[in-house]
């Protein structure tokens, strides 16, 4: 089979190796500027190493055209993974113009478009905020602090708190990356969307693959903070934490207090499910919770997309079922199953790490034996002779964060899982010019 990705972002390679797998080959469009640097990396990488069989220089948003392509090169499937929701969309089109398996965008709108989630949630008698407005209409805004957020985004890049409607105002006529003005959707009248800025220390995170219905989770928890509020001011910038800014995106330093499994959380996902009609496909979800009085506060991020894998909430899989795997199935038309890998093992902290050696070119590297190390229960190491460490403030790049890899460390405390990472850095044998 041949699989089409729309978009080459931050760890789509993880589902395109789940489709090589399957004996798939891959295709990807992207509009491609060259630079000579980074992102020619990691493309070409994928080249090299035969994960992609081309590489097409097309804007993701160009529907035409990925029509075209998708006929060209008889694509049987559209890869589930992408980068942003502006990607997302355009391939749903696709699901429909084409009739490809997956959701289609006139049955999925609703969970994926912001501007018009937020009626459809209050149609359906849903958690929804008061009021909400377009972009066009931010003279209508009359709360403060307000939410900005792109309209079909990604990561939340674009999510931002307004203090004043002078701010609001400069912002919305900038429209500069400055400005956390991110948006590059054609065509749209309205790329964003203005919310209230909701003060709540509880916030679920849900990560489903939704088959015939049922609802397999991997990644089911709460994100209430050790100390604060999840929309202050500690916030998120692209893929870089900067304290004390304005850009929104919650804490980086969560613990669970709560049973995550108890009923009352599971069944607003469950009626978000049925009343959405949207059945095998993957979703990640974000909810504000009263956890006094067991009740749903505010559904204020729902995409109709797999959710990433670069920390530890996104690796549940390994200790349950291989998310990426079947994913790919899904997404191919293949039959699923969600048999869980690892379900004897207890523990309370999970975390998954990039490992960071020292800055420098490859002159000799070994990885110690995993068995000697039972509590990383999974590990994808690309790091090879020849290849370059990069400095520490380079590591959130796409290609960096692809060649360091991943590991996965289950513990019963945060020192328990950095004391396994220590320990097994210590083992490696690496040599760097």
């Amino acid at each position: 089979m041949k699989a089409l990705t729309v978009g080459l972002f931050q760890n789509t390679h993880c589902w395109i190796r789940k489709a090589k797998e399957l004996g798939d080959t891959v295709i990807a469009c992207h509009e491609m500027a060259s630079d000579g640097g980074e992102w020619d990396i990691y493309t070409q990488r994928l080249l090299d190493e035969n994960l992609i069989e081309k590489l097409i220089d097309v804007e993701y948003t160009d529907i035409d055209q990925l029509q075209r392509i998708c006929i060209e090169e008889e694509v049987d499937y559209i890869l589930p993974k992408s980068g942003s929701n502006e990607a997302l969309k355009y391939s749903m089109i696709l699901v429909d113009l084409l009739g490809y398996p997956g959701v289609g965008w006139e049955k999925g709108k609703y969970l994926t478009d912001k501007l018009l989630q937020n009626d459809w949630l209050k149609e359906n008698n849903l958690a929804a905020f008061d009021w909400q407005y377009s972009e066009n209409d931010w003279e209508k805004v009359t709360e403060f602090p307000c939410i900005l957020k792109n309209r079909l985004g990604g990561g939340s890049v674009g999510c931002r708190i307004v203090r004043n409607k002078n701010q609001l105002k400069e912002i919305l006529t900038s429209k500069s990356i400055k400005d956390n003005y991110w948006s590059n959707q054609k065509g749209a009248k309205a790329k964003h969307v203005i919310q209230p800025y909701v003060d709540h220390k509880h916030w679920i995170a849900f990560s489903a693959i939704i088959n015939n219905g049922k609802i397999n989770f991997y990644h089911l928890w709460d994100h209430t903070p050790k100390n604060g509020h999840i929309t202050q001011d500690s916030t998120h910038h692209g893929f870089t934490f900067h304290p004390e800014s304005d850009f929104c995106y919650g804490p980086s330093d969560v613990t669970s207090l709560h049973d995550i499994h108890d009923l009352n959380i599971i069944k607003p996902f469950e009626d978000l499910m049925e009343k959405s009609g949207v059945d095998n496909c993957a979703i990640m979800t974000e909810l504000f919770y009263d956890f006094e009085k067991h009740e749903p506060l505010v559904w204020f991020d729902i995409n109709l997309r797999p959710t990433g894998c670069k920390n530890s909430a996104q690796y549940t899989n390994i200790a349950t079922f291989d998310v990426h795997l079947e994913e790919i199935k899904q997404a191919s038309g293949r039959d699923v199953n969600f048999n869980y890998l690892n379900p004897r093992y207890s523990h309370t902290r999970m975390e998954a790490l990039n490992w960071l050696g020292i800055h420098g070119e490859i002159k000799h590297i070994k990885y110690p034996d995993l068995e000697d190390f039972p509590q990383i229960i999974n590990a994808e190491l690309y790091l090879e002779k020849g290849d370059i460490i990069p400095h520490p403030k380079d590591i959130q790049s796409y290609y960096n964060q692809w060649r360091m890899g991943h590991m996965v460390i289950v513990g019963n405390s945060q020192d328990d899982v950095n004391k396994v990472l220590m320990d097994w850095y210590d083992a490696v044998e690496l040599e760097v010019k």
